[in-house]
């Protein structure tokens, strides 16, 4: 009984740093789904404790307006997060940044990782078609 404690207690302790990962490669097939469909370009806007998804949603009528999309995932105070860019291949915590997927599909190639302790999981995505094609999970 005593070996399960640390071990379901490590599984409680990273659920937070799951959630962050899956929330963020989410928000990512959506913002390209979004810019995909309506051919404007969406985003995700990244800041120290959240990310934002933001785009827009294809008009259902002729004539109409497209519909603005807005949705923000929160980053739990245990974990953290860091980003990097073929550009700025650096490792960082992002501040005010934005990444930006065009109708056409392009977008930036970008790496997060998210972090609790040691424990980590980390996504790289592809620029020609923003889906995730690297994974690795450290969880000691």
């Amino acid at each position: 009984m005593g070996a399960l404690i640390p071990f379901f207690g490590s599984g409680i302790e990273n659920e937070g740093l799951r959630r962050a990962a899956a929330d963020f490669e989410k928000a990512a097939r959506t913002a390209r789904g979004l810019a995909l469909g309506s051919g404007y370009p969406a985003e995700l806007r990244l800041d120290k404790k959240q990310f934002q998804l933001h785009g827009f949603r294809a008009a259902s009528d002729a004539g109409t307006e497209p519909e603005l999309v807005e949705q923000t995932f929160l980053i739990g105070n245990a974990t953290a997060w860091k980003v990097r860019t073929w550009l700025r291949p650096a490792w960082r915590t992002p501040d005010e940044e934005r990444w930006v997927f065009q109708p056409s599909g392009l977008v930036e190639p970008l790496t997060v990782r998210f972090l609790r302790g040691d424990a980590y999981v980390e996504f790289g995505f592809n620029p020609l078609t923003g889906e995730t094609e690297e994974e690795k999970y450290y969880f000691p």
